[in-house]
């Protein structure tokens, strides 16, 4: 309800929730595509997606399931230096 009513507290949250979001996409290398749907992205770009909204649930621990499956050369290599900085 508080969401409906756009209280300070709903308000303030929102703002917190899209900075955190913006701090992600950021880390991943997304910040400039932050306007683009996720279905614009290359695939590669979404898995990068895949990963930070993961990241947002703020886990203890983050298993990846063959995170490299599909991603080209390029693609490969750019998220081996992400996961070196995880």
């Amino acid at each position: 309800w508080a969401a409906l009513a756009r209280t300070a507290k709903a308000r303030r949250e929102l703002t917190e929730a899209s900075q955190v979001a913006q701090e992600l996409l950021a880390f991943v290398g997304l910040d400039r595509r932050a306007d683009m749907p996720a279905g614009a992205l290359t695939y590669g770009q979404q898995r990068l997606l895949e990963v930070a909204r993961a990241m947002a649930a703020n886990p203890r621990l983050l298993l990846l399931d063959e995170p490299a499956a599909g991603l080209n050369a390029i693609e490969t290599e750019h998220l081996a230096v992400f996961a070196v900085l995880l």
